[in-house]
């Protein structure tokens, strides 16, 4: 069997699950859309920061694909019956954009920006100089303190001040603050790969 690509549960957002995804011929780290109606006898387990989260891989087991779907509660992995190459896909910022769209609670964005590298977006509300910027805390209320710094890649300790850490006490500033940067860059494993 020749593998094809490789799918990693992510969210639940009203009836589709989202499974961030690599191979396939698509963009590495989009997430792909799946009805969950298709997992309603399997418990699902997941989250970007979980090392042990339900999967999907893809093979080509001579010429027919199969997507052999695992849950970690479930003994052996089943083939699907889906076609995962014609799903929609999203990418890692479109990702963002829904899960802010639908008022997801923040702290499950914490995986999407927290350690990854940001650059500011043309929306005018931040004054910034237009770097990227490595998030160094993703504290969202209410359950935390309201704070999101980010870490210029200027930045030298003691002489430049490009190491920005903004209090945003309420959910609403926070969502706002979120949408004047985009992801350019995520931390995977201790590497840096481009979303």
């Amino acid at each position: 069997m020749i593998k094809l690509g490789y799918l990693s549960f992510a969210f639940f957002l009203e009836d589709q699950t989202y499974w961030l995804t690599t191979g396939l011929n698509r963009p590495d780290w989009s997430f792909l859309v799946i009805p969950n109606h298709l997992f309603e006898n399997y418990e699902l387990k997941g989250g970007l920061s979980d090392s042990k989260s339900s999967e999907i891989t893809v093979y080509d087991d001579a010429g027919i694909v199969r997507h052999m779907f695992s849950s970690i509660y479930d003994g052996e992995p089943i083939d699907l019956s889906i076609d995962a190459a014609s799903r929609a896909s999203l990418t890692w910022n479109e990702m963002i954009a829904l899960l802010l769209d639908k008022n997801m609670p923040l702290i499950q964005l914490t995986d999407l920006f927290h350690h990854h590298i940001v650059r500011k977006t043309d929306s005018g509300h931040l004054h910034v100089v237009d770097v990227n910027y490595k998030v160094t805390a993703f504290l969202p209320p209410p359950e935390q303190e309201g704070v999101f710094a980010i870490w210029g890649e200027d930045y030298v300790a003691s002489t430049n001040p490009n190491w920005i850490t903004c209090h945003l006490p309420t959910i609403d500033e926070f969502r706002a603050r979120l949408r004047d940067f985009k992801v350019v860059a995520v931390c995977l494993g201790g590497k840096y790969y481009d979303v």
